[in-house]
């Protein structure tokens, strides 16, 4: 075959390709019937799901209410049974006073309770002394890359610090 059959042979397939296209696009499926609302489903239900505590969106309105009003929200959790105070005012100054105010700490006592519980151990002087080349070596060889930390140095900066 030569080069101007071929050529009238892929012209002649991309055209019937193109009206095969045209034809299939043109035509109208039928749409799917509209579920009724009052028609149960089709699935059984799943009986191990757990049933909702409260209203979803009892709960969305009540999350809208506290935003604009902490106090209107309160009110409507509590409805009349909302407790009230029927105190003085410096009955409730003390409260909050010996609640949230500063409190005395006896440091002497408060390390001493520490000491008691914390079990002591001779200090491992091998913690501090610098790690060898080796070790370092070691360490730099079984690094994964690593995004930079405080001091801005990834894992190929130390890495070309390796002597090896």
């Amino acid at each position: 075959m030569d080069f101007h059959d071929f050529e009238r042979l892929t012209q002649q397939f991309t055209t019937d390709a193109v009206d095969l296209a045209c034809t299939l696009s043109s035509q109208q499926y039928p749409r799917p019937a509209q579920r009724r609302p009052d028609r149960p489903s089709v699935r059984p239900p799943i009986d191990r799901r757990r049933p909702l505590s409260s209203d979803p969106s009892a709960a969305k309105h009540l999350q809208h209410l506290y935003r604009i009003s902490k106090k209107r929200a309160a009110r409507k959790v509590f409805g009349n049974e909302s407790p009230g105070f029927d105190g003085t005012v410096d009955a409730a100054t003390e409260y909050f006073t010996q609640t949230f105010g500063p409190r005395a700490c006896d440091t002497a006592h408060l390390l001493e309770e520490l000491a008691s519980f914390v079990p002591s151990a001779e200090t491992d002087h091998s913690l501090f002394t610098p790690p060898s080349p080796e070790e370092l070596s070691i360490k730099l060889r079984s690094m994964a890359n690593s995004a930079p930390g405080k001091d801005r140095l990834e894992y190929g900066h130390l890495h070309l610090l390796d002597p090896k």
